[in-house]
């Protein structure tokens, strides 16, 4: 079975569950230990009380029987990302996801268990650059949650990211998604899609699932409470996770092979397909696919051809004819799939064509390619970071021209024409690009035109948890230019070294520096940066008190109040 993503909380009461699955295996352990260990004095009590002396048989806590699983508590989000989490009853927890460009924060507490239902208290934290009042905003409270069922969240209270919270009973999940995919009602669609993501040894799922995608008789009257649609795509979606969990089951194959064969919606062939080819190899299900290259739905072929990826080779000359459909949505597929099957540059062409027209969806699939073979797509994929700042769209300039060796110039030109316009959104994708950037970041502070300049200081706040930032930013309160040294420490203090997990310190010597600057506007900046730092920049601004000039120790003097006085007040 796939390993659970289980991290332990950061901010847990001492009496909280051990988080982590050796230490839950070690201490199920040491209590059937304990259990073994005490037999002798169990049947000792017991022929006492047979005896008629009335030594009553005690009941022990480390019983197989009676050994309360944990629980555990699973956050899915948007993408596929994924984490557990196992906690005990009336304990608070904190998890922290990466994923999306950002971390993704959940924190809480879980009540009491009480008839298979639990109370559970949630905050959501769409990512560490939340303000506060976001974070109140997406407080949840839920008096009884049933364990073992799926609780969809979708965009609540705007939280774009999680999409569902899964409490349960056990480290292993297999029973509770048996018990789960039993009951056929809309929550099984949840719990036959968590299925898709187990490996290894699921195998107790898979009769559980073989019944439903075959979609007999019992299964349909039991599934009354179903729709047709919602019963269809339970049944294509069970058939999808047989290819996932069945490797290496004959019986698996034979019951995909049936429904490929004579099921009625073809959907499920095909989902019934990609599952036979990934765990069988069988040729059927290559056949098949081809075939339906000439139907009218010949998109979902070109999916599951491209989920196949090269050993579905051999029909390359079967999806060229399609490179040239009428339907943009066709020819898209027809070039993803033609890729990812046959590496054929003629696919490359159709997607730039498309991403010129604006389909984004194209810019995705291209940044998939990557470098060397889509770089043709770089300029197109930098003019749309003005636009708007979709995250694939980052991640595909990234993937298509990994050292911005394309894309810098032309950003740098589309904000100086546009005077400005568009350079935080700039500056966020060049941000994404790391450390390697930097240098160049550098290059545009001490050359660049006031533009360039704004773009450089844009991304270097975008990239606040980098030091090599801070360490830039602070080479920029050097500058000649009192604008660009202005920026610079303007930019230092609105990282929010607390919420961005920014280290500020190494900037303070240059700070301080600053507030004896000659120009107004770089001491004012300074000083507000200073502020924003807090106590960790008190002793440097004490010892100006001592060391430095008149104006110096004013300053220093008004800073250190300011710093108290915030410090009262949050406390």
């Amino acid at each position: 079975m796939k390993p659970l993503l289980v991290q332990s909380p950061t901010s847990m009461r001492p009496r909280a569950f051990p988080v982590g699955l050796r230490r839950i295996r070690r201490v199920q352990t040491q209590k059937r230990v304990r259990v073994e260990n005490a037999v002798p004095w169990l049947c000792f009590g017991m022929i006492l009380s047979f005896a008629g002396i009335g030594v009553p048989s005690p009941t022990f806590a480390g019983d197989p029987a009676t050994v309360a699983q944990p629980l555990v508590i699973e956050f899915a989000y948007l993408g596929g990302i994924g984490q557990e989490i196992a906690v005990a009853e009336g304990t608070e927890f904190e998890v922290t996801t990466r994923g999306h460009g950002d971390h993704l924060k959940a924190s809480g507490r879980i009540g009491r268990v009480q008839d298979e239902q639990v109370e559970l208290v949630l905050t959501l934290h769409a990512g560490e650059r939340q303000n506060e009042a976001g974070a109140k905003g997406r407080r949840l409270y839920y008096e009884s949650l049933p364990l073992g069922r799926f609780h969809g969240l979708g965009n609540v209270r705007g939280n774009p990211y999680l999409d569902s919270v899964w409490v349960r009973r056990g480290v292993d999940p297999v029973p509770a998604l048996l018990v789960n995919l039993r009951r056929l009602d809309k929550n099984s669609l949840l719990g036959a899609s968590y299925a898709k993501k187990l490996r290894g040894d699921a195998s107790g799922l898979i009769p559980e699932l073989i019944r439903v995608a075959q979609g007999g008789d019992d299964v349909v009257r039991k599934a009354s409470a179903l729709r047709d649609v919602e019963l269809q795509e339970l049944r294509r979606v069970c058939a999808t996770a047989l290819g996932h969990v069945g490797q290496g089951s004959p019986k698996t194959a034979r019951a995909l092979q049936t429904i490929l064969a004579g099921d009625d919606d073809d959907r499920l062939r095909i989902a019934a397909a990609i599952s036979l080819w990934k765990i069988a190899k069988h040729q059927d299900a290559l056949t098949f696919l081809v075939g339906r290259l000439s139907a009218p739905d010949r998109v979902s072929a070109l999916v599951a051809l491209a989920e196949i990826g090269p050993e579905a080779a051999s029909s390359g000359l079967s999806i060229v004819p399609l490179l040239n459909d009428p339907a943009k949505s066709t020819r898209n597929w027809a070039a993803w799939a033609l890729w990812r099957t046959t590496r054929d540059p003629r696919a490359v062409h159709v997607l730039i064509a498309a991403l010129k027209g604006g389909d984004l969806s194209a810019g995705e699939k291209l940044g998939l390619i990557g470098y060397p073979a889509a770089r043709r797509a770089a300029p197109l994929l930098a003019g749309m970071v003005f636009r708007e700042y979709p995250y694939h769209v980052a991640k595909a300039l990234r993937q298509v021209d990994p050292d911005a060796r394309q894309s810098l110039p032309l950003i740098v030109q589309e904000v100086r024409r546009n005077n400005g316009r568009g350079a935080d959104a700039a500056g966020k994708v060049l941000a994404s690009y790391g450390p390697q950037l930097l240098p160049a970041l550098r290059d545009l502070l001490q050359e660049g035109d006031e533009h360039a300049r704004g773009l450089a200081i844009s991304a270097l706040w975008h990239s606040a948890s980098d030091p090599a930032a801070v360490d830039t930013l602070v080479d920029a309160l050097q500058h000649a230019d009192s604008k660009i040294r202005r920026a610079a420490a303007s930019t230092l203090g609105n990282m929010e070294p607390g919420g961005m997990a920014t280290d500020l310190r190494p900037a303070i010597p240059a700070l301080v520096k600053a507030i004896n600057d000659d120009a107004e506007t770089v001491r004012e900046a300074a000083a507000v940066a200073l502020q924003e730092i807090g106590p960790p920049a008190v002793p440097a601004l004490q010892h100006e008190l001592k060391q430095g000039n008149e104006r110096t120790r004013q300053r220093a003097e008004q800073i250190l109040k300011e710093i108290k006085e915030i410090a009262e007040m949050d406390n």
